[in-house]
């Protein structure tokens, strides 16, 4: 769990630079002719894209965790 969330950090991150990089070079002038609308909405898709996927393995590992815990209560109840 705490590597899952220590990956979304790292991603939220890589992908905050990516953005902060991309406002740089438009600023400066980097000569991309690409529109900067629609490269910065790529950029926050993949970002959403990598963030989702991020909390869809957290969210697993709780019910994960959950159905461990209630198993374990219940075994440990069952056996006193």
């Amino acid at each position: 769990m705490a590597e899952t969330l220590a990956e979304l950090r790292s991603t939220v991150a890589r992908m905050r630079r990516q953005v902060d990089k991309h406002d740089v070079d438009l600023y400066q002038g980097s000569g991309k002719d690409d529109p900067s609308l629609t490269t910065r909405m790529a950029l926050v898709e993949d970002c959403v894209g990598k963030i989702r996927s991020h909390l869809s393995r957290i969210v697993w590992l709780l019910v994960a965790a959950l159905i461990t815990g209630t198993v374990d209560v219940i075994v440990h109840a069952t056996r006193h």
